[in-house]
């Protein structure tokens, strides 16, 4: 024969009670916490892609720089090979020249194929000057201008090797930023001097100098 309580519900109605009255408090809790570890996780994500875009506008100046820097050492190179038999490299615009010779890089040809650009669209003249020769870089962004316009004092840098001198200087025309103060035609050009001239989120003009 089974016994049952007749007064179990009665002594369990409060205990029920009492269960539900906690039931919203520790549901609002578990609530609170999933929205803090939401916006930890947000921010997380967020911090990631931030980083990640960073990281990835450096490795896109660096690949430019260095095509830039191996443009250049090429085209200077070229430019002497072309006047080996020559007594001087006279003193005319020897741009168009060069690009009819092939001497020019092909990405650093613009869509016409009679003028020189470098990876950031400004022109790029190559000049006689008897001796030596100049080749002159329009709007190079500020933080590529620091990497690229640098060299020791023996004329060795990221532009090549028989540089006689870099001459930087702001260009004309309405930019963001500041510009920096214009350097003289000199060597060495240490990178804090580039940096100077450079400007901050500016554009410059660099100049360089190449013996024979």
């Amino acid at each position: 024969m089974i016994k049952s309580n007749i007064f179990a519900p009665a002594k369990n109605r409060p205990l029920r009670a009492y269960a539900e009255r906690l039931a919203p408090t520790i549901g609002g809790r578990q609530r609170g916490i999933s929205l803090i570890e939401g916006i930890l996780y947000l921010v997380l994500a967020l911090s990631l892609v931030v980083g990640g875009i960073v990281l990835f506008q450096n490795a896109q100046l660096s690949n430019r720089v260095t095509e830039t820097a191996r443009g250049i050492v090429s085209i200077s190179s070229e430019t002497r090979a072309l006047h080996q038999n020559a007594r001087d490299f006279g003193t005319a615009d020897l741009t168009t020249a060069l690009v009819n010779a092939g001497a020019v890089p092909s990405n650093f040809q613009d869509n016409t194929g009679t003028a020189i650009r470098h990876p950031w669209g400004g022109a790029v003249t190559v000049t006689g000057a008897d001796q030596q020769f100049t080749i002159d870089l329009e709007d190079v962004p500020s933080d590529a201008c620091v990497r690229i316009a640098t060299a020791d004092a023996r004329g060795q840098g990221v532009t090549g090797i028989g540089i006689a001198s870099i001459e930087i200087a702001a260009p004309t025309g309405t930019f963001g930023g500041t510009a920096g103060t214009p350097l003289a035609a000199t060597l060495p050009v240490t990178p804090a001097q580039a940096a100077d001239a450079c400007g901050n989120q500016h554009g410059a003009d660099i100049t360089v100098t190449y013996d024979r």
